[in-house]
């Protein structure tokens, strides 16, 4: 896949004329980012809205993922599925992701309806 091999590109250094930033310097950003969220919310909840390549590295961040398995789950993203990260007893954990509960089946026999 395209994108993969851009991550990878991006990752070794290929891309640095044409990227604003390194790879490193966007996880470093994503993951204060995600430190950030977490202090917000202490025992609550913050909501993040933001793009799948943020949200798979805050999750990298988060629960300390290598460089290929964030790919791997970048890639699984879909536009408007619903990450959940929680914090518990003093660590991460991932609860739910790239859920579409709002695409339910019967939600789509709807939508279809007006299309």
């Amino acid at each position: 896949m395209l994108l993969g091999r851009a991550f990878v590109a991006w990752n070794d250094g290929h891309l640095a004329d044409v990227m604003p930033e390194s790879l490193d310097q966007f996880r470093e950003r994503a993951a204060r980012a995600a430190r950030r969220a977490g202090t917000a919310a202490g025992d609550g909840t913050a909501l993040v809205v933001s793009s799948g390549g943020a949200i798979a590295r805050c999750a990298q961040a988060l629960l300390d993922l290598d460089e290929p398995r964030t790919v791997e789950l970048n890639l699984q993203l879909s536009n408007s599925g619903i990450v959940e990260l929680w914090h518990e007893h003093g660590r991460w954990t991932l609860r739910r992701w790239n859920d579409l509960p709002h695409f339910a089946p019967s939600d789509l026999a709807q939508l279809r309806s007006f299309v």
